[in-house]
């Protein structure tokens, strides 16, 4: 009768796309913020949004509307499963340091783009459905231009797939130069505009966002999604791939940030195949509400029969203790969260244990409990941003042309422990969770005090949500209200940590105000 996870999983890439189309959300047309999934969603090719964001959800519900606006019509398209396994981070590491920062985004780009032509081939030599529509000759030209590549094509592979297999092969500068400079590429391109992708359906590719690779090293993975950005976003311009080829491709809001701060800014602007995932307040209440609106009746500690979060939990304020005030269930829920739905999910499958507790102890104080397990549910939230910060110190940390031994960096967890607790160290000396302006100077000094070096701690705290600036008695984290800057800006009066930090590192609670 009770589900353990009633809210559903918070891992979308683990969850079946079935549960996902079924369950899902349409935030949009209560709320701009998040995004639209009418007509005009079917032809998005880029899904921007923070890690837990809902990107992979929305991807899944993408693939089902192009479904269903064909199924009277089922070989009328062609669609792949979705990509969402890419683990090359020494590979991404290494082939980053031997390029400068100028030139290091065209060769990603270069590099996206030979994965994504070496995956179209791969599918028209290897589905049945596709490759009846080509001649032979140009099959065994496709099957000749791999074999001149060095690459297999005996089974269908994605375009990640290929993507790391380019990386593990040209393993020296000269071999990636020689392999992005071959002189089959022209042929290659000239035979898939020409005459493979004329005749064939419409196909579809989906690439999620690589989330877990992206952390262990996260300036790296940005600048190589980046370039997947760019190459997909260029192939739009020419009719023939536009009309074919469609590749939607999910994008760290990170990613996006560094794209609109860059030379495309203009370019990207209104571009109308972007769909962001900005949640805020009004849509995170919004996802709350129809998410107990579906919850089982035997969740329900009051009235089922009135499905909202009062009748779910039985109260609707919480008293802060702290600052001596009432405050509203749903807003004492959402600021504890980093704004983005998968910690919703997280929290509310925990609080979800709290009916069979209240059968089970009829003098249950509820409102302790769900201080409670939002308490430590935060604590989770703020030990993983913390953690996430120090996966960058370490990385940032690594010496220039240090490939072949990145993996002592990226991957023993003893080395970004220390770094973690280091972190930890510096937040809960100054024990508390508002800053004035002067006070940043102290958070300075400490982190060169315990790392015995600068490790830019601000701008780092900044980028990974942890630390705002209040503007006007608006909160303001980075990708919030536009605030794409990668530094921190240090002209305001008081600066805040989110409230999840709190819990995580068990400081002061010395704002007056909870911050949303």
């Amino acid at each position: 009768m009770y589900d353990i996870n009633p809210f559903g999983n918070t891992d979308g890439a683990q969850s079946n796309p079935q549960d996902l189309v079924e369950n899902f959300i349409d935030i949009i047309p209560r709320s701009a913020a998040v995004g639209g999934v009418g007509e005009e969603f079917i032809s998005m090719r880029f899904i921007v949004g923070s890690k837990g964001s809902g990107k992979t959800h929305y991807m899944c519900v993408l693939r089902e509307r192009v479904l269903e606006k064909n199924k009277s019509n089922y070989n009328s398209v062609f669609l792949s499963d979705i990509e969402n396994s890419c683990d090359g981070t020494d590979l991404v590491i290494k082939f980053s340091q031997h390029y400068n920062s100028d030139i290091l985004n065209e060769k990603w780009k270069l590099l996206w783009e030979k994965a994504i032509y070496c995956s179209v081939m791969s599918l028209f030599i290897n589905v049945e459905e596709l490759n009846e529509r080509v001649s032979e000759d140009n099959l065994n030209l496709l099957k000749k231009y791999f074999e001149d590549l060095k690459l297999t094509y005996d089974c269908r592979m994605g375009v990640y797939n290929y993507f790391v297999q380019i990386l593990y092969i040209c393993d020296t500068k000269n071999k990636v130069d020689e392999f992005l400079n071959h002189k089959v590429w022209f042929n290659v391109k000239e035979l898939l505009i020409h005459k493979v992708l004329r005749i064939s359906p419409p196909i579809y590719i989906f690439l999620d966002s690589i989330d877990d690779d992206y952390e262990h090293a996260p300036a790296y993975w940005q600048k190589c999604q980046k370039g997947l950005f760019i190459a997909v976003y260029k192939m739009l311009s020419v009719n023939i791939i536009r009309e074919k080829l469609h590749i939607i491709v999910n994008i760290r809001d990170t990613v996006f940030a560094s794209i609109k701060r860059s030379e495309h800014q203009t370019k990207i602007a209104n571009e109308s195949h972007i769909l962001r995932l900005h949640w805020n307040k009004k849509s995170l209440s919004y996802f709350l509400d129809e998410k107990i609106r579906l919850l089982k009746d035997c969740f329900f500690i009051g009235n089922f029969h009135n499905k909202n979060i009062q009748e779910w939990l039985g109260i609707s304020q919480m008293h802060n203790k702290v600052r001596n005030c009432s405050e509203d269930v749903t807003n004492y829920i959402i600021r504890h969260t980093r704004c983005i739905p998968r910690d919703i999910i997280n929290i509310c499958n925990s609080l979800s244990k709290i009916k069979v507790l209240k059968l089970e102890q009829s003098n249950l104080d509820v409102e302790e409990e769900i201080r409670l397990r939002v308490s430590n549910c935060a604590k989770e939230i703020g030990d993983e941003m913390l953690a996430i910060c120090a996966k960058q110190i370490v990385i940032d940390e690594m010496p220039k042309n240090s490939h072949s031994f990145s993996d002592v960096y990226t991957s023993v967890d003893e080395y970004t422990k220390s770094r973690y607790n280091m972190l930890r160290q510096v937040l809960k000396n100054l024990d508390t969770d508002t800053f004035k302006k002067d006070d940043l100077k102290k958070l300075v000094e400490e982190s060169k005090k315990i790392f015995e070096r600068d490790i830019h701690i601000l701008d780092i705290l900044w980028l990974n949500g942890i630390l705002g600036y209040v503007n006007n008695e608006q909160v303001y984290f980075y990708m919030n209200h536009n605030s794409i800057s990668t530094c921190l800006d240090q002209n305001y009066d008081e600066y805040v940590l989110r409230s999840c930090m709190i819990d995580a590192l068990d400081i002061k609670n010395l704002r007056s105000r909870p911050v949303i």
